[in-house]
Parts: C-alpha cells; sequence; structure tokens
C-alpha cells in the first residue's frame, strides 16, 4: 500500500485499481497507465 506520492516509480504503468488503492494527500491523475502530479490553479499559474 502507498501512502506517499514519493513512494511510486513513475516509470511504471498502473491500473485504475492500483489508484484507489493509493492513500496519499497529493492529488494525481492517472492516464493511459501513467501517473501525473494535480497542481492547484496557484502553482499552475507561477509555473507560466
Amino acid at each position: 500500500m502507498l501512502t506517499q506520492f514519493s513512494q511510486l516509480d513513475l516509470s511504471g504503468r498502473f491500473t485504475y485499481q492500483d489508484y484507489w488503492e493509493w492513500i496519499f494527500d497529493e492529488r494525481v491523475e492517472l492516464i493511459n497507465g501513467k501517473v501525473y502530479p494535480l497542481f492547484s490553479k496557484a502553482v499552475a499559474s507561477l509555473l507560466i
């Protein structure tokens, strides 16, 4: 069971079942088996 985003191997591929088993505070999105962190709008606007 993963409890921190940093425990994910971002080079791996994941399933929807994996996604539901993760228990951490960070928001992520699962697209075609790849995990992408979701940033808040405040953080996203700083990246532009």
